[in-house]
């Protein structure tokens, strides 16, 4: 039978050495007792699921901290061939924090195939770190991300929070001199959300968070700093350096079909999107009865819309044009839009700016209200 089409698999690893107090991801305080049963019962869910006929061209260690677990990724991957289909040329991505990066985990890592690491740094201001719950120093960075090469892992990520607290457009000038020290092949800048179950909804931290005005300079200067470095900006939050943005992730953003294993990870597979329960306990008694449909009917145009204006080529006009209910006012629109400066000019495309990333959730709401 021939290959019916490209999937992707994530595997969610929720445990962490300490818990980010921003952080809204399932996570988990590590035990070692606790990380054993788990990763039995995710392995049972890994072999017990078939996708016979897609070849798996990404997989995705997510967390938590994945590379805590760094002992068990050899099983994994291991259980992931025994009934997968690999292409040999796939990305394998695993997240990583800079502290849990030594030779001991590098090399179960390196072992386990996997070819690119997304590393969370958060920040490169110390005061910012402690601010985050972030242990790491710069200098623990820089070491962690040689060690990571000389092992032959040539594809580093590494992850930023824009917004967070005392930040100041200033510190992005300190940022852009590791991150050119760092030299990596793709950087994510995520705005902090402040998320209703974390600890980091207080009033002592929103107030010491930079407002709407200064997020704006910061991640506009943080933009065009990341481009001149040429890390060119592709989506959101996202850039890379050419021919290495992250294929796994424009799964999600494409509309492409995915698989996840493990607690509260997410899948859109045959025709319907699922969750698992996120839940570890329960998850470990049942890894293969605890899924959630949460859409029967995925790709709908309005899913079009959302996903692909976070990507910088954007939307087709043609693709939603014979579903807009007034193309007279709909074009009105995109010139106000445009003369805004919150998107691009728009003759086969629809595509937002860097200002227009900023609220893009309005922009795809406004956008929405012309479908019929």
């Amino acid at each position: 039978m021939k290959n019916k089409t490209n999937l992707g698999i994530y595997i969610h690893l929720p445990f962490c050495a300490t818990i980010c107090p921003y952080c809204d991801f399932y996570k988990i305080q590590y035990s070692f007792n606790l990380e054993k049963k788990y990763i039995k019962s995710l392995i049972k869910e890994i072999e017990s699921t078939s996708t016979y006929g897609y070849k798996i061209d990404t997989i995705y260690f997510g967390g938590g901290t994945p590379s805590i677990s760094a002992r068990y990724l050899p099983q994994i991957m291991s259980s992931i061939k025994k009934v997968h289909n690999i292409s040999a040329t796939a990305e394998i991505s695993c997240e990583a924090n800079p502290c849990s990066l030594n030779d001991y985990t590098i090399n179960f890592i390196k072992e386990s195939e996997i070819n690119r690491l997304s590393i969370g740094i958060q920040s490169f201001n110390q005061n910012n770190l402690k601010s985050l719950g972030r242990t790491h120093t710069n200098d623990r960075v820089i070491s962690a991300i040689s060690k990571v090469r000389k092992f032959g892992i040539n594809n580093i990520s590494i992850d930023l929070l824009i917004g967070s607290p005392f930040q100041n457009i200033s510190d992005i000038n300190t940022y852009m001199e590791y991150i050119k020290e760092i030299n990596p092949q793709h950087l994510s800048a995520y705005i902090l959300q402040i998320e209703k179950n974390t600890p980091f909804n207080n009033p002592t931290i929103i107030q010491s968070i930079p407002n709407d005005d200064k997020i704006y300079e910061i991640y506009i200067k943080t933009v065009e700093s990341l481009n001149k470095l040429g890390l060119i900006q592709y989506e959101i939050s996202n850039f890379s350096k050419p021919h290495f943005k992250s294929k796994h992730n424009l799964k999600y953003w494409s509309g492409k079909e995915y698989i996840g294993f493990g607690t509260s990870s997410h899948s859109f597979f045959k025709g319907s999107r699922y969750k698992n329960i996120s839940n570890i306990s329960e998850y470990i008694l049942y890894p293969l009865d605890n899924k959630i449909i949460t859409d029967l009917s995925p790709n709908s145009l309005n899913e079009y819309i959302i996903f692909r204006l976070r990507l910088v080529t954007g939307i087709k006009i043609s693709r939603i044009l014979p579903y807009i209910n007034n193309s007279k006012l709909f074009y009105i629109h995109l010139e106000n839009l445009k003369k805004s400066k919150l998107i691009n000019k728009f003759d086969l495309t629809i595509s937002l700016t860097p200002k227009g990333f900023l609220i893009s959730n309005q922009i795809i709401n406004s956008i929405l209200k012309f479908i019929e």
